[in-house]
């Protein structure tokens, strides 16, 4: 799809013709060059998509874990007389890329 060929899926349409590109193939004199270069930051597909074309999801990425999930809060309140109080929260935490305590949570393991 990168190159234009979108063989497989919906019959893509010519703005230009009003009629689908001959065999679902773009030429390659039609593709914007900054949007090709754009598309090619992204990574390409690791496995066969489940959806038609190789589409759908196709890629799939091993993200280290953080091992420790570190959460720390502090309040502290002070009553300066009957009409003025002060109080203060501070909380700090270290999630590393997976913050969540589900199942993919090592914390305590």
């Amino acid at each position: 799809m990168r190159s234009g060929n979108f063989a497989g899926l919906a019959a893509i349409t010519d703005p230009l013709a009003a009629a689908p590109f001959p065999g679902n193939q773009i030429p390659s004199a039609r593709l914007n060059p900054v949007t090709k270069r754009i598309g090619d930051m992204y990574p390409l597909p690791t496995t066969a998509g489940t959806g038609a074309a190789g589409t759908g999801v196709n890629l799939t990425e091993n993200v280290p874990l953080s091992e420790y999930v570190n959460r720390y809060s502090a309040r502290g309140d002070h009553m300066l007389t009957n009409k003025d109080q002060i109080y203060g929260t501070i909380m700090i935490a270290h999630l590393g890329p997976n913050p969540s305590n589900g199942s993919l949570s090592t914390f305590g393991a």
